[in-house]
């Protein structure tokens, strides 16, 4: 086989790169390591929502890669979603899935993500990991195969839709790499995505505002509430947040998505707390802030996965059937937003 390293095709989902991170696969830039904290920095260098898109002849697809983490003990996540990659193939104006693969340890993996394909030209997408980051990705091709990468679509002609929030966000627990919602839309809508969610820490902390203020963007959606634990920091934290935004974004459409109904808040006075109060004080400070801003939009939680715990693997975290019914209620607001 002749193999290729994934940076020499391009990767999507990166808002800085090049110099400005201490890593190539890091979502946040190396100065934000002294700003936030470390667990958040950890979260930072995951490389959920980075994706590569080529072309190639090739009989077959694989890959070899090494972690930069040990494995979570995570009862509910499947070592695909959080440690490997899944592929897909344009047909028409649709793609499907045709391969996954993961990894089972932090050692060095290769792995097939698809064999005995007829040589012809395809278009090809493949989304990398979720709760974990690679230190080095090598694709693997034919070695009389030929490939062209698709260049990273460029944030002057397609700013991506920046997601920042939560496990949830960040994909906690799909499937694989590409059922997190995130992944979801930017495939639905041919549009490239930042996703800035973080485990146990979308809190919506000033460091982060900034941060985001420096990324171009089509629209920012964001979903902070399920890590809002205190339920008054939802009021305390949402303006400054949103304004910081504004300074740089006056105009940027904003999606505002309250907390999904974690069904435990229906049979436990803490969580009904928690969520109840939480969300409600996030709807305050979005009424409060809609007033001569009609770019700002807002998602009840009731819409997103439902109330009974359904589409979820614990009451809280989504299936991938739960993603996808979160995607088809943000999916009309974003493609309502200028391209």
């Amino acid at each position: 086989m002749r193999w290729i390293n994934l940076l020499d095709i391009g990767l999507e989902g990166r808002g800085w790169h090049g110099n400005d991170t201490a890593h190539p696969y890091d979502r946040l830039p190396a100065k934000a390591k002294s700003q936030v904290e470390q667990v958040v920095w950890d979260l930072a260098c995951h490389s959920s929502g980075m994706s590569a898109r080529f072309v190639t002849d090739s009989s077959r697809l694989e890959l070899r890669w090494k972690l930069r983490f040990p494995l979570r003990d995570m009862l509910h996540m499947a070592k695909v979603a959080e440690t490997g990659f899944d592929l897909y193939v344009q047909r028409g104006e649709g793609q499907d899935l045709i391969g996954a693969c993961g990894a089972t340890n932090q050692s060095d993996t290769q792995a097939s993500l698809a064999a005995n394909l007829s040589r012809e030209s395809r278009h090809y997408l493949v989304h990398l990991p979720l709760y974990n980051g690679p230190e080095y990705v090598h694709l693997g091709i034919d070695d009389d195969a030929t490939l062209e990468p698709i260049p990273p679509r460029t944030a002057d002609r397609h700013p991506p839709i920046v997601f920042y929030g939560t496990s949830i966000t960040q994909g906690g627990f799909a499937s694989r790499p590409g059922m997190n919602y995130p992944s979801i839309l930017s495939r639905r809508l041919n549009w490239p995505i930042l996703n800035l969610g973080f485990a146990g820490q979308g809190r919506m902390d000033a460091p982060m505002a900034n941060f985001l203020s420096e990324l171009p963007a089509r629209a920012f959606v964001i979903d902070p509430v399920p890590n809002l634990y205190d339920p008054d920091e939802a009021v305390r934290r949402t303006a400054p947040f949103i304004q910081t935004l504004r300074r740089t974004h006056p105009t940027t459409p904003i999606i505002l998505m309250e907390s999904v109904i974690r069904t435990l808040s229906h049979h436990w006075p803490h969580w009904q707390r928690q969520v109840t109060v939480a969300n409600a004080g996030f709807r305050q400070s979005y009424e409060q802030l809609r007033q001569g801003d009609a770019n700002l939009h807002y998602v009840e939680g009731i819409r997103l996965i439902g109330d009974d715990g359904e589409r979820t693997v614990d009451g809280t975290h989504p299936t991938d059937w739960g993603f996808a019914q979160i995607a088809d209620v943000l999916l009309p607001l974003l493609r309502a937003t200028p391209a």
